[in-house]
């Protein structure tokens, strides 16, 4: 029977099963949005972490790109020195004047152009000898010890990096054993 000839009682049972299943249902529901809270939580958290991962992978990358460049043009730079040695020696030999001229004038735009991206030339004649800086290839007699007296092929720094290490005569102080005369 349905309708307004129910009674009481068997109104109260018929609700019964659809309060349980509204509370169930109420309960499914609560459950189904807190396990995708924790679902989006969890995304949002890894998409978080990709991000920063790729923002490291570009610095990375950018770094790898910015020393191999670095390295490309420190080489380029190297490669040309012998150019420029040679240069230096045509301009000691006994040349035309306009052919020492334009020799000069190359090799002065050519240094310019590699000055202006870091290049700079090592000049140590006078100094105290530093194996670092220097190699060393041959030892003069002379009043002091340890000086560079002549610069055999010129050196050069790079950005602030020896490039090339200068060839250097350096000096050797006399031999002092006539103290007994």
């Amino acid at each position: 029977m349905r309708g307004p000839g129910l009674s009481t009682d068997e109104r109260e049972d018929a609700k019964e099963p659809n309060e349980e299943l509204d509370e169930d249902r109420s309960r499914g529901l609560k459950r189904e949005y807190g396990e995708l809270e924790q679902r989006y939580k969890d995304l949002e958290d890894t998409l978080k972490w990709l991000q920063a991962e790729y923002e490291n992978y570009k610095k990375g990358v950018q770094k790898s790109v910015d020393r191999a460049i670095e390295r490309g043009e420190e080489k380029l730079v190297y490669e040309l020195l012998p150019v420029l040695d040679s240069m230096e020696e045509l301009i000691k030999m006994d040349l035309d004047e306009s052919l020492l001229k334009g020799v000069e004038a190359i090799r002065k735009s050519m240094l310019k152009a590699l000055s202006d991206q870091g290049l700079e030339p090592l000049s140590r004649v006078g100094k105290l000898f530093d194996p670092g800086i220097e190699e060393a290839i041959d030892v003069v007699e002379s009043d002091e010890d340890g000086i560079v007296i002549e610069e055999i092929r010129k050196g050069y720094k790079f950005r602030g990096k020896i490039l090339r290490h200068p060839l250097v005569k350096i000096s050797k102080a006399k031999n002092r054993g006539d103290k007994g005369d």
